[in-house]
């Protein structure tokens, strides 16, 4: 049956707190992933990269993933700085990879990017050069080992909405329409390149043996008409978790404008 709900209690699902509560201290064998969001972040700061960590090991978090960073990682001031933060804070206890398309922008602002930021014990797990990413900056990763299992890759993607507001400008459509095009791939629009590749490099993984956990923000929705990203997850054989924990749940919105789940988890099935 149907589920009906007031704006009201709409508006109170847009913003609490769905699905199961997280206990305030964390099981010493359960491995805990966030993906966010973050809509920009600075070197240092108050919005710094090092914030974010402290607040990742507050909520004993041991990997968490990026969209948006909106950081121009081809500077290498940009980078270093982060890292010496980082080393600071967490030396020997952290991995991070920055991603960024490969075009440099004037200033340190770039919109887009994903990133994905591994403390504490977890980092002992990471398989040798077990990081990277898209050289768009659409999605960031990395391999983790897994006791008697096959190793698990975790991935943190952004797709970008699916025109821009201005024709011209520096957003991360504008971004991959330009290295779209010096692949010679003139006529392919961003959403659909991104589909096509992220497919790929997920069946790449799967037929190593890999399990996934691909997170991030999608700027779409499951049901939407001709839905790219249930494409997606039809070809690569992964589940909605959320869905398959509580499948009457009542639509919420994950962003400001919106109702619906456009950031996303999916993962391969033996992980459910």
């Amino acid at each position: 049956m149907p589920t009906y709900i007031t704006d009201a209690q709409q508006s109170s699902l847009d913003d609490t707190w769905q699905g199961d509560e997280i206990p305030s201290e964390k099981d010493t064998h359960a491995t805990l992933i966030m993906f966010h969001n973050v809509n920009g972040l600075a070197a240092k700061g108050a919005t710094g990269m090092d914030t974010f960590a402290h607040e990742q090991v507050l909520l004993q978090v041991d990997v968490q993933g990026f969209s948006e960073h909106c950081l121009d990682t081809t500077k290498f001031r940009i980078t270093n700085t982060i890292h010496e933060r980082l080393q600071r804070y967490y030396p020997g206890q952290h991995s991070l990879q920055l991603q960024s398309s490969d075009e440099g922008a004037v200033n340190v602002y770039k919109p887009g990017g994903t990133g994905i930021l591994a403390i504490g014990n977890i980092v002992g797990r990471q398989e040798p050069n077990g990081k990277g990413g898209d050289s768009l900056g659409r999605w960031s990763y990395m391999h983790f080992r897994r006791k008697e299992a096959p190793p698990l890759t975790v991935i943190t993607a952004y797709q970008v909405c699916s025109r821009p507001t201005n024709i011209l400008g520096n957003t991360a459509y504008h971004q991959q329409v330009r290295a779209l095009s010096m692949q010679g791939r003139h006529t392919i629009p961003p959403r659909q390149a991104f589909i096509q590749d992220l497919c790929q490099f997920i069946k790449g993984l799967q037929e190593k043996g890999h399990e996934i956990i691909l997170g991030g923000d999608f700027n779409e929705t499951l049901d939407a008409n001709n839905s790219g990203i249930l494409k997606l997850i039809t070809n690569t054989n992964l589940t909605d978790p959320f869905l398959y924990r509580f499948p009457h749940h009542p639509d919420f919105g994950t962003h400001v404008m919106g109702r619906k789940r456009i950031d996303l988890v999916f993962v391969t099935p033996a992980l459910i």
